[in-house]
């Protein structure tokens, strides 16, 4: 995408077509990488 060969609709279409349905991580999870992300970029 960053180098021109893909725009957004044309991902989004694949993805469609491809039938991805990401799943969300658990609350914990994501609280979990926050503190780290804290800790590390402050």
């Amino acid at each position: 995408m960053l180098a021109g060969g893909y725009s957004l609709e044309s991902l989004a279409a694949d993805a469609a077509a491809r039938e991805i349905a990401p799943r969300h991580v658990s609350g914990q999870q994501e609280r979990l990488e926050n503190i780290v992300n804290r800790a590390i970029y402050g």
